[in-house]
């Protein structure tokens, strides 16, 4: 059957690309990077130009077109698997000859700026395509392949977009600030501090930032933001927030968790959750802090704290805690008449339960110097120690404090310092016999 002027003119236009295309290949023309402009709209086009840069039997300024169209019209998705194909020299022409068309993309700035009516929690906001923010989606697709010069400006590029109104931008693109984080560079999570401040919700900010944050300074400044933010709230935290405080990695946090620990008024499960986090955060940099709880807050809190210098610094935490703790013996006259006995006894039951788990290693010069302590509640417990751990090969030293004469205050009976030696002198002895 003929085919009438009305069926040519009938015939779509993707199809006509795809005729020509054809018939140049047969006739082999020469492939221009002008004639890659009919591409950008046709079916299959994207695909087409991802084949055309992969070609290595295409001139190079046609290969180069075809990834700036690629980017230009916001096929970031395939960009991966497009310069995978291409071999490392070639590919780093081509991005070298792409990052002007970005920068220039950027340079547009046609995104809105975040509004007060955009801050409000559930504010809609406009997810619309904009010309500059497919220039940070390209970078956080090109970002692994970019060298030297090139990386240096798609950084710069992701630091400017990350610089402000990060509510807003965070849902603009296809990649959140949390994800270009690692990727923007040094000094990128700094930027970031005020939105933290801000947000309404600082535990699942932060906590995404955590996640993605590539070193230990970039954790600090999260922590640290999460920390000033939890100082200007204090005592009146919403949940999320004391949420981001206990779950913080590092020692940014640190100059809230003293204000909270020392705080009378902070409920007991929140300041439990607060003295793990010192350990996990700061391991053994928790040490001061924890001896200020100690020597701040009596009964249960004191304790609590005394179990965590424990954990933070093994055996050598004995030294902070009975440092820490006061030598004044009307400072254990408000409990029960054995308290400060069975406070000492679990905290050693802990380190020799520790030491049997192989969690921390025995020391025996921390026990020698607790019990040749001039102050006596460094003796007590010492002497306490060296009784539960079984220290015979301190027996001496504890056969050197028989005389001492100090009350040992709320022992359950009374008792000296130099009984107590006896008596621990004795039970070794005996263990040794047995």
């Amino acid at each position: 059957m003929a085919t009438s002027a009305t069926d040519v003119c009938a015939v779509r236009p993707g199809l006509i690309i795809l005729l020509v295309a054809f018939f140049c290949l047969g006739l082999g023309c020469d492939r221009s990077p002008e004639d890659l402009e009919d591409w950008r709209n046709a079916q299959g086009g994207m695909a087409q130009l991802s084949q055309w840069a992969q070609d290595e039997g295409e001139p190079m300024d046609v290969r180069i077109r075809a990834v700036q169209i690629i980017v230009e019209e916001g096929a970031d998705t395939i960009l991966p698997r497009t310069l995978d194909g291409i071999n490392e020299q070639e590919r780093q022409q081509i991005l070298v000859a792409t990052m002007p068309t970005i920068e220039a993309m950027w340079q547009e700035q046609d995104f809105p700026e975040l509004t007060d009516e955009m801050r409000e929690e559930g504010a809609q906001i406009p997810i619309e395509d904009f010309v500059a923010v497919r220039a940070i989606d390209a970078i956080y697709r090109l970002m692994p392949y970019l060298k030297g010069e090139e990386k240096e400006k798609g950084q710069q590029i992701l630091r400017d977009w990350m610089s402000e109104d990060q509510e807003l931008r965070t849902q603009l693109a296809d990649a959140s600030i949390p994800l270009l984080l690692p990727l923007a560079g040094d000094g990128a999570a700094e930027l970031l501090s005020e939105w933290i401040v801000e947000t309404y919700d600082p535990r699942e900010l932060a906590a995404s930032l955590r996640r993605h944050a590539p070193d230990e300074e970039a954790h600090r400044v999260i922590d640290a933001a999460i920390a000033e933010r939890a100082k200007k709230k204090h005592p009146e935290l919403t949940s999320e927030l004391e949420h981001a405080v206990v779950e913080a990695q590092s020692d940014g946090i640190a100059p809230y968790l003293e204000q909270l620990l020392l705080d009378d008024a902070v409920r007991d499960e929140l300041f439990q959750a607060a003295l793990n986090t010192s350990v996990e955060a700061l391991g053994e940099e928790a040490s001061p802090i924890l001896s200020q709880v100690i020597k701040q807050r009596p009964g249960n809190h004191r304790w609590a704290a005394a179990t965590n210098l424990i954990d933070a610094r093994g055996v050598a935490g004995l030294l902070d805690i009975a440092n820490a703790l006061p030598d004044d013996s009307d400072a254990y006259t408000d409990g029960d008449d054995d308290e400060l006995r069975n406070r000492a006894t679990y905290i050693c039951n802990y380190v020799n339960t520790n030491i049997e788990r192989g969690d921390i290693e025995e020391d025996l010069d921390v026990l020698s110097e607790l019990i040749g302590a001039e102050r006596w509640i460094n003796q007590v417990i010492g002497l306490q120690c060296a009784a539960r751990t079984e220290a015979r090969q301190l027996s001496d030293d504890i056969q050197a404090l028989s005389d001492a004469s100090t009350s040992i205050p709320a022992w359950g009976q009374r008792v000296t310092v130099g009984q107590f030696a006896a008596h621990v002198h004795e039970g070794l002895d005996v263990a040794e016999e047995d």
